[in-house]
C-alpha cells in the first residue's frame, strides 16, 4: 500500500429499526397494516409473556403505531412497552427474564 491511511469511524445514520420503521409507515396501507399486526398476534399469541414483551419492544422501536397494536392485540400494557423499548437490549432481556 502506498499513499496514506488512516481509520475512519463508520457512521452511517440507520438503526436495527429505520427500515421496518418506513416499510410500516410509508409503503404499507392501513390494510397491509392491519394483516401484518393480526398475524403477529396470532404467532406470538402462544409465546410467553417475557418474549410476548421483548418483541413487542422491538416493533415499538421501529414504530410506536406498530407496537402498540401488536401490545393492544396481545393484552399486553403499552407503557410497559414503551419502557422496555427504550432499554438496551441488555437491560430488556434482565427485566423480561422471569
Amino acid at each position: 500500500m502506498s499513499g496514506k491511511a488512516d481509520r475512519t469511524p463508520y457512521g452511517h445514520p440507520n438503526d436495527d429499526f429505520v427500515q421496518a420503521g418506513n416499510l410500516y409507515r410509508d409503503v404499507m396501507d392501513n390494510q397491509a397494516r392491519e394483516n401484518l399486526v393480526g398475524n403477529i398476534v396470532s404467532h406470538l399469541s402462544g409465546a410467553q409473556k417475557r418474549i410476548q414483551l421483548r418483541q413487542t419492544a422491538l416493533f415499538f422501536k421501529a414504530d410506536h403505531d406498530y407496537g402498540g397494536r401488536v401490545a393492544e392485540g396481545l393484552g399486553l400494557d403499552v407503557k410497559e412497552v414503551e419502557r422496555l423499548a427504550n432499554m438496551t437490549q441488555a437491560e430488556r432481556a434482565k427485566a423480561t427474564e422471569k
